[in-house]
């Protein structure tokens, strides 16, 4: 595709980096809130092997990479089932952070035509929007705004917005398991458990081996519904019939959130494609489904299998 031609983009939002001094927000630098939506993340095929579970039907050539260069994050010319692969991971995890993650739909037409020859999806800093009577805008820092003259609220049209969201239910409580372990990454071991100077005695007892089992117990309270088991430090904190409950339900949310973003995607697709002349969608096939939870949660019930070989 000759991106030399010259274009002229109905772009609206801003992408801008963080005000100075203002680092990673604290939910995408949390402790356990980081790692528990890299976990959930984890339902695609990476780089290397996406193309054996996402293709686009129909097949066209021209609008795989039509659509790998509307998506893609870093590495452009590799296919685009690694496009869509690494899109739709990074929003899950952007989803398991803030509930949902919203894009602009952008489109881009040579000068001097009338049809729009490319389009993207360009990814809204979720920190930067405001929803407001049911309309989405994006405010930027005021010295981001002197810089390109822009205002500081900008308003994103409804039709040129893409929103991936979890699935029904999972929103709010995606925003309420952020927020217990952005809470919970705060403090890994109080400050009165330090002693004021070396060689003298705590002025407050602690005992440290069971502060830090309270607190995975927490951490195991606020995703309770998710399932998640903290990359397996659960193990020994609770019975291994719960353990393998927990896996089960985390498993079955991941395909759940999978299926409802890649639907998500298909109707920005759907709704690229009037404009455009197209009407592919992304497909995945060979991937675990809800019915092999089912049956794992048959035979956990049933105790037909020894734990271990239920995963």
């Amino acid at each position: 595709m000759n991106n030399r031609i010259q274009r002229r983009s109905t772009r609206r939002s801003v992408f801008f980096p963080r005000p100075p001094g203002q680092d990673l927000s604290e939910i995408e630098s949390a402790h356990y809130a980081d790692m528990f939506s890299e976990d959930v993340s984890m339902f695609l095929p990476g780089f290397d092997e996406a193309s054996r579970a996402i293709r686009l039907e129909p097949q066209d050539p021209a609008i795989e990479q039509l659509i790998e260069e509307a998506v893609h994050i870093h590495h452009y010319g590799a296919g685009v089932s690694a496009a869509v692969s690494e899109f739709i991971r990074l929003a899950a995890r952007r989803v398991a952070g803030y509930g949902s993650a919203f894009y602009e739909i952008t489109f881009e037409t040579p000068t001097g035509e009338a049809k729009p020859d490319q389009f993207h999806f360009q990814a809204i800093e979720p920190e930067s929007i405001r929803v407001k009577r049911v309309e989405l805008y994006q405010y930027i820092h005021h010295s981001v705004a002197k810089e390109r003259n822009v205002s500081q609220r900008n308003h994103i049209p409804k039709e040129y917005l893409l929103k991936l969201s979890p699935p029904q239910g999972w929103q709010r409580e995606f925003r309420k398991i952020s927020y217990g372990l952005t809470t919970l990454s705060r403090v890994l071991i109080p400050e009165f458990a330090y002693s004021k100077a070396p060689g003298d005695p705590n002025t407050i007892p602690i005992d440290t081996m069971q502060y830090l089992k309270t607190q995975e117990l927490a951490v195991l309270a606020v995703t309770k519904r998710a399932g998640w088991n903290t990359r397996g430090t659960s193990s020994g904190k609770i019975s291994g019939y719960y353990w393998f409950r927990r896996w089960l339900r985390f498993e079955k949310l991941k395909i759940e959130l999978r299926t409802s973003l890649i639907e998500c995607l298909n109707d920005g697709l759907r709704r690229v494609g009037t404009k455009l002349g197209c009407s592919n969608q992304i497909v995945v096939s060979g991937l675990p489904i809800i019915a092999d939870i089912a049956s794992g949660e048959n035979e956990l019930q049933n105790r037909s299998r020894i734990l271990g070989e239920i995963t």
